[in-house]
């Protein structure tokens, strides 16, 4: 059974269309989607619905869907983010809003080896940066595989032995199978749709294969330029436009 795992799409409609693109070609059985739909980029609107459109699947908010909801503050954003997010507020129909207001928090189990979460599973906004990060969490549930978002980085922890975390960092390249392990355990960053910020301009996602027990990244590109011109369009930060063809 293979699992699309998308996450951080952040309103970029260009990237998450050039990675449907690719996916429907593939039998995909179910789409997890790891949160933050909306914030930075200038199609909110189209972006949910597009989400809304991927069946079955499995959902989570992120940090900035919860705030363009107002089910929270932009206080702790920085000026760019807390701008963005103030004109999404601004631009998304009150239907998408009600979409956003209803995603659940994670950690939200897919099946009984499987849960996403946008943070990690002890803080929805907790951003996994590093082994010390990842340790705590895999106390926090007993699923096989914790599937996070937020960071905007491809990584995979490894829970080895019972008591160690080792790091993999994903090459760079267009496609990389990783094999994993059925008695260890694991927190995969698909890595970010919308916004990489690995100094990589090429957007990032997974694909899950339950019955070999794999993991495949891709990383593809799509037009940047026509998602920095609607940013730029739109009035939103140049910023925003010009961090996505630096991947930051």
């Amino acid at each position: 059974m293979l699992y699309a795992v998308i996450s951080d799409i952040h309103s970029n409609l260009e990237a998450l269309q050039a990675a449907l693109r690719f996916l429907r070609r593939k039998p995909i059985r179910c789409w997890l989607v790891l949160g933050d739909l909306v914030g930075y980029g200038a199609s909110p609107n189209e972006v949910v619905r597009l989400v809304q459109g991927l069946r079955p699947r499995r959902v989570v908010r992120g940090n900035h869907d919860r705030v363009a909801a107002g089910l929270d503050t932009w206080e702790p954003f920085n000026e760019v983010a807390a701008a963005a997010i103030q004109w999404t507020q601004q631009k998304i129909h009150p239907a998408i809003r009600g979409v956003l207001r209803r995603l659940p928090a994670g950690p939200l189990p897919v099946d009984n080896r499987m849960v996403i979460t946008h943070g990690c599973p002890l803080d929805e906004d907790a951003y996994v940066l590093s082994i010390r990060d990842a340790a705590p969490n895999f106390a926090a549930t007993k699923a096989s595989i914790i599937w996070f978002g937020h960071t905007h980085l491809p990584v995979i922890y490894r829970w080895v032995d019972g008591d160690r975390v080792r790091v993999l960092h994903i090459p760079l390249a267009r496609r990389v199978r990783i094999r994993l392990r059925p008695e260890e355990r694991y927190m995969i960053n698909p890595g970010s749709i919308g916004q990489p910020r690995d100094r990589i301009p090429l957007l990032s996602f997974c694909v899950m294969d339950t019955a070999r027990w794999t993991v495949t990244y891709y990383r593809l590109p799509y037009d940047i330029r026509k998602a920095q011109a609607r940013i730029l369009r739109a009035g939103l930060p140049p910023f925003l436009a010009q961090r996505l063809a630096l991947g930051i």
